[in-house]
């Protein structure tokens, strides 16, 4: 009985709010019409629409790079192989691999021996010779000897000087050092080993700047100059951005990539960048001011890009032209202005002249690219 009570009750509630909704018709809006539409936002204190709840973002002025990318490996500035001039017995290796060395330091000595007997040896033949010549030169003032013993005696004081000569060089071609400041590679020898003239003992180089070699597409030929400013990035460094110029640019298009040569430099202070190294770049070719929004504040219909322009607690709908996309923000060319202020959130609830209440605005700053 009890549940029969009830369903009775319920049927009948059901017919009232049916009722109250045809009275809301015929009469007009009333209570019962926003008892029923309360959820869709039309009360407003008996007034006229619900205020829909947006967020705001400013549009705003932004500077943007136009930029092309390439790849590159980079190489040090400077680079030479350390090769001994002769043969012999590797007896010091005087550095260690990743050290910086000083132009002039000590890199490896061979086995030197031979070579500083042969330079007694000459320097005796010298002094020698150097005896004779001083007494070739007593007996012909005396009328002893000719001029023309006198100049042979003088060849062979030359030959003399000229053998210690040799003998010093072969002497200073045992040890083998540094042609300028930089950064020695792993040695390819251990001491005590018997090394051929010519063979590699290690690589020196400059890395106090790199370089990088890398192809640009033709349509930048005219584009690409001197001087241009890159940035260069690595896996090895994710958090680093490393920056250059552009120092050469080629002549010539390669036939089969359509793409010409271009070589930059970065500075390498830290000398943390190695030859070899693989390097994602980009060169600036211009810089632009642009005005730009969120790319959550525009929407598209087909062809057609639009945004809300928050104004006087109204959204008006207003067509833009867009640009480049720049770290989460497009470029606005056309129909919007710096300062105005765009809907970036509770778009779904918004039509062209609805009435809004914003929550804020994101007032960001910063620079980009395209």
């Amino acid at each position: 009985m009890a549940s029969t009570a009830r369903s009775k009750r319920s049927l009948l509630l059901a017919a009232c709010v049916v009722a109250a909704a045809a009275a809301a018709g015929y009469f007009g809006a009333g209570p019962a019409l926003d008892l029923l539409s309360g959820a869709a936002g039309v009360d407003n204190g008996g007034s006229g629409p619900q205020a829909v709840r947006v967020a705001v973002a400013e549009a705003r002025e932004r500077s943007i790079d136009k930029t092309v990318a390439a790849v590159g490996t980079a190489r040090a500035i400077r680079s030479v192989e350390i090769r001994p001039e002769q043969d012999g017995r590797l007896v010091e290796i005087a550095f260690r691999g990743g050290e910086r060395v000083q132009s002039g330091a000590v890199l490896a000595r061979l086995d030197d021996r031979a070579e500083r007997a042969a330079l007694t040896e000459a320097r005796a033949a010298l002094a020698d010779a150097e005896g004779t010549l001083a007494r070739e030169q007593e007996l012909v003032e005396r009328g002893v000897t000719s001029e023309a013993t006198l100049e042979t005696t003088r060849a062979t004081f030359r030959t003399a000087q000229a053998a210690v000569e040799r003998a010093r060089a072969a002497l200073a071609d045992r040890v083998l050092r540094a042609p300028f400041t930089g950064t020695a590679d792993l040695a390819t020898v251990d001491e005590g080993q018997f090394v051929q003239a010519g063979s590699l003992l290690t690589t020196l180089d400059d890395l106090s700047a790199v370089e990088i070699a890398f192809a640009v597409p033709e349509p930048y030929f005219a584009r690409i100059e001197p001087g241009l400013a890159v940035e260069a990035t690595s896996a090895a460094f994710p958090e680093r951005v490393f920056s250059g110029t552009v120092v050469e640019v080629g002549t010539r298009i390669d036939p089969s990539t359509r793409a010409f040569p271009v070589r930059a430099r970065l500075e390498n202070e830290d000398d943390v960048l190695a030859s070899g190294l693989f390097m994602t770049l980009t060169v600036v070719l211009d810089t632009r001011r642009a005005v730009v929004v969120p790319e959550e504040s525009v929407l598209r219909l087909e062809d057609e890009a639009f945004v809300f322009v928050a104004a006087d607690g109204t959204a008006r709908r207003r067509d833009v032209a867009i640009g480049a996309a720049v770290g989460g923000e497009l470029e606005v060319l056309e129909g919007l202005a710096s300062g105005e202020r765009v809907l970036i959130g509770g778009l779904q609830d918004v039509e062209d002249g609805s009435a809004i209440t914003t929550q804020g605005a994101d007032d960001g700053a910063g620079e980009g690219r395209a």
